[in-house]
């Protein structure tokens, strides 16, 4: 990149640069072009998704039944009036 557009990127963005910094800029910024150029050789393929590998929602069909009988968990817990009582929230 030239000396004069890195100089017109600094006056927009209102810094100052001294002519080393000019100089300085504008070789690490043709460095980084040259280095963003190789994206132009890489090949192109019009299927391109996000994820390659194919995500899909599989739900399971759920059977409803009971491991533990309520009262058991009931005599288990802490309960006032058959109501299982949890911590105190403040």
């Amino acid at each position: 990149m030239d000396k004069e557009t890195v100089g017109k990127v600094a006056r927009i963005a209102r810094i100052d640069l001294t002519e080393e910094e000019l100089e300085e800029f504008s070789s690490d910024l043709e460095e980084i072009l040259t280095s963003f150029s190789a994206l132009d050789e890489a090949e192109v393929s019009e299927g391109h998704r996000f994820n390659p590998v194919d995500i899909r929602d599989e739900l399971r069909e759920d059977t409803p039944c009971r491991d533990i009988d309520p009262a058991i968990l009931r005599d288990l817990m802490k309960t006032y009036d058959d109501w299982v009582r949890g911590p105190r929230l403040s």
